[in-house]
């Protein structure tokens, strides 16, 4: 039995010893199969762009069909590290056309109802700031969704020049215009008068939106139709909650508070209204002013430095209540200058559209292509 138990923990010993020693050695194989592999994989892909070198390139996406874009897209798979910044960046896009042609190589980073200065200031007090910072200098490019993100990545050291902006867009088959009846008949699911001018407000229920100076150019205003679409998404702790609560309980007569309105509801509304009004005091890029100049409705904002990057000047701003109450008038009282914000929202819609923002896309994966070129070219010499 002794002998048997002295067998027994030799043999233990032994295992012990061995395994690690096999562990080990495995995963040094595996490893060094890995950069084998990823070495050859990239000399592959550097020889074949080096002899595409001198294959005349296209000037414009316009000059390739939808199977040569593809083409020249792959060719480019897995010779970036691209960080893109987008905030709810549509399905469409990010998946069903990169994926159509197998972009295999971005690396997403999700901004969320704030600035990318703001984000990487959250970590200032972890280890997580400075890895982020890090990631994002060592992308070859980053993409971003609003050009007010530039110059705060441009103060943490990121090249300005590696930094893109292309917007978000809003579906057509989901935000468009409906018949006269569905219109009418969306004024009488709310109350609205048939005939009534309808200025539409959206967002949450709070003082940086505005609402305060939304309701007082109502009271300014009693024949006209005031409607916000919007609630309390974050309760008591609303900036100004007991204020804006009595005022929702007990609005001007012209003035509706809707409470949340769904997403894919919102149709109904841009349907039913003459004017989209936005008295926010600070703003990111608000969707609901996408998906509004889809139906063409006329804007009335405050004056933003933010609007004059992403919206070119086709609306009508002021900067206190006396200018939007005459911004609004103008529009319901000359049909010229409602014709002319109508037309300026049709621009928006038609530069914010998949279309346009899938062509950027485009434009901006062939321009990196060349760019490796050049840059494999000039190690090359």
């Amino acid at each position: 039995m002794d002998i048997f138990e002295t067998r027994l923990i030799r043999v233990r010993r032994i295992f012990r010893f061995i395994v690690p020693i096999l562990f080990a050695a495995v995963l040094c194989l595996i490893f060094y199969l890995g950069i084998a592999r990823t070495q050859t994989d990239s000399l592959e892909k550097e020889q074949v762009t080096l002899r595409m070198t001198h294959t005349q390139q296209p000037d414009s996406i316009s000059d390739l069909t939808a199977k040569e874009f593809k083409k020249e897209v792959e060719k480019i798979r897995g010779t970036y590290a691209l960080a893109v910044m987008f905030k709810d960046y549509p399905e469409e896009i990010l998946q069903k056309q990169l994926n159509l042609y197998r972009l295999e190589t971005l690396t997403f980073t999700h901004v969320h109802r704030r600035t990318s200065q703001t984000m990487i200031q959250d970590f200032t007090h972890s280890g997580f700031r400075s890895y982020l910072i890090q990631f994002y200098k060592s992308a070859d490019r980053l993409v971003v969704v609003n050009p007010s993100f530039i110059d705060a990545l441009v103060e943490y050291g990121i090249d300005r020049e590696k930094i893109y902006y292309i917007p978000n867009y809003v579906s057509k088959e989901k935000f468009y215009r409906k018949s006269d009846e569905a219109c009418a008949a969306i004024r009488k699911k709310y109350g609205v008068d048939k005939d009534a001018f309808v200025v539409l407000g959206a967002g949450q229920v709070q003082t940086r939106k505005g609402v305060l100076d939304f309701v007082n150019v109502a009271k300014q205003m009693p024949d006209v139709q005031f409607v916000w679409a919007g609630g309390f998404s974050f309760g008591r702790i609303t900036d100004g909650y007991e204020e804006l609560k009595k005022l929702q309980e007990n609005p001007p007569e012209n003035c509706k508070f809707l409470g949340i309105v769904p997403r894919e509801e919102m149709v109904d509304l841009y349907n039913m209204a003459d004017v989209l009004f936005v008295p926010s005091y600070n703003e990111l890029f608000p969707m609901t002013i996408l998906e509004a100049v889809n139906l063409h409705v006329p804007l009335v904002l405050r004056d933003l430095d933010l609007y004059k990057d992403i919206l070119f000047d086709r609306y009508m701003h002021a900067d206190d209540n006396e200018g939007f109450k005459n911004c609004l008038l103008k529009l319901k009282n000359d049909s010229d200058v409602y014709a002319k914000y109508q037309n300026e929202s049709r621009l928006l819609s038609e530069f914010y559209s998949k279309e346009h923002v899938l062509n950027m896309w485009r434009e901006f994966y062939l321009s990196a292509y060349k760019d490796k070129q050049e840059e494999l070219l000039n190690k090359k010499k």
